[in-house]
C-alpha cells in the first residue's frame, strides 16, 4: 500500500517540478510557446492562486512520447485534411513533408446522392435577428412534417430562440438538446420515424458528431452557420497570438481549416451508407459571399451545390 501512495506523490512532485520549470525558463526561439496563466480560487472561503501550463500545439507532447517511439504509424479520418491540405494536421502533431499524405475518393456517389444547399433564407450570423428570422422560416416552409431532419447550432441561445420561434405544428416534433439525454432524443427520433411520422433533432456540436441516422432516420441535415470556434481559452489565445507575432495568419491557418473539419463531421451525418439520400442546407451565406467560403466548399464531400439568391 506505501509503494503505491510513494508512486502517486513522486508522479506530483514530477508534474509541479515541470510546473515550475516551465515557468522558470523562457521559451525556445522560433518554437511555439507555452500557454501560461492563473487561475484565481476559493477553497474553504481561503483565497487561493493556481499555476497552469500548457502547450499550445501537440507536437513537442506526440514527438517525445510517441513519433519517436513509433516504428511506424498510420493516421486515418475524413477530417485530417482542408481541400487536400494537410497543413493544420502537420501544425497539430509535428508531422513533416517526409510523411506520406493522401485524400482518398469515397465510396458514395456524393452528386447523386446528396445535395448541398445554400437557400434564399440564408443569411449573414453577423444579422442576427435575420439570421434567426432565416432559420425559422426555412424549416417552415422546406422541412417536411414526415421526414427526419436535424437542425445544428453553435449557440444553445439561438437554438432556444429558434425553437420559441417554430409554430406550434413544428414544435411538437421537435427534440430540442438539453431536454433529455442525448442518447434518449435518438430513441424518441427513430421511434418517431419507425412509426411513419416526422421528427426534428435540435442540437449543438456534440450531435454534429457520433450519431448513426441511416436512411429514413435522417434525410435532411440543417446547418445554422460556420462552426468558426472563437479563442476563448489561454492555450487558443497564446496561438492566436503567437501566429500573429510570427506575421503568420491565425484566421486561414486554423479558423477556416477547424471550421472546414467541423463541417465534414456535420455534413457526414446524412450519407451514412451507399443507398443513403438527402439534403444538406447551409443557412449562412457568408459560405458564397466571403472568399475563404470557395475553399470550404472544397473541403466538404462533392455534393451536387446549389445556391439560391437572397431576396
Amino acid at each position: 500500500h506505501w509503494q503505491s501512495i510513494l508512486g502517486l506523490s513522486l508522479r506530483r512532485f514530477q508534474s509541479s517540478l515541470q510546473l515550475w520549470v516551465s515557468y522558470s525558463y523562457p521559451d525556445k526561439e522560433g518554437c511555439a510557446p507555452r500557454a501560461r496563466w492563473l487561475n484565481r480560487l476559493e477553497i474553504q472561503g481561503d483565497a487561493d492562486i493556481q499555476l497552469n501550463s500548457s502547450p499550445i500545439l501537440g507536437d513537442d507532447v506526440l514527438s517525445d512520447y510517441l513519433w519517436r517511439d513509433c516504428f511506424s504509424a498510420v493516421l486515418t479520418s475524413a477530417t485530417l485534411s482542408t481541400a487536400g491540405d494537410f497543413g493544420r494536421l502537420k501544425m497539430q502533431t509535428g508531422l513533416d513533408d517526409d510523411c506520406h499524405y493522401a485524400s482518398l475518393e469515397s465510396p458514395f456517389d456524393y452528386p447523386n446522392a446528396a445535395v448541398l444547399l445554400v437557400p434564399t433564407q440564408a443569411a449573414d450570423p453577423v444579422r442576427e435577428t435575420e439570421h434567426l428570422e432565416g432559420i425559422v422560416s426555412y424549416v417552415h416552409e422546406r422541412v417536411s412534417l414526415t421526414e427526419g431532419t436535424l437542425v445544428l447550432f453553435n449557440s444553445q441561445r439561438q437554438m432556444e430562440e429558434a425553437f420559441d420561434a417554430l409554430s406550434s405544428v413544428y414544435q411538437d416534433i421537435t427534440l430540442a438538446q438539453g431536454a433529455s439525454s442525448k442518447q434518449s432524443i435518438v430513441r424518441q427520433h427513430k421511434a418517431r420515424i419507425d412509426e411513419g411520422e416526422g421528427s426534428i433533432i435540435f442540437g449543438l456540436a456534440s450531435f454534429a458528431e457520433g450519431i448513426d441516422l441511416p436512411g429514413e432516420y435522417l434525410t435532411h441535415v440543417i446547418i445554422a452557420r460556420i462552426p468558426f470556434a472563437v479563442p476563448s481559452d489561454p492555450a487558443s489565445e497564446a496561438l492566436y497570438e503567437w501566429l500573429e507575432k510570427s506575421s503568420r495568419n491565425p484566421f486561414f491557418e486554423v479558423s477556416v481549416p477547424d471550421a472546414s473539419m467541423k463541417l465534414v463531421q456535420a455534413c457526414g451525418r446524412l450519407l451514412r451508407n451507399e443507398n443513403d439520400r438527402g439534403t444538406v442546407a447551409l443557412l449562412d451565406r457568408r459560405i458564397v459571399s466571403k472568399g475563404y467560403g470557395r475553399k470550404i466548399i472544397e473541403s466538404l464531400p462533392p455534393f451536387k451545390v446549389i445556391v439560391e439568391p437572397q431576396k
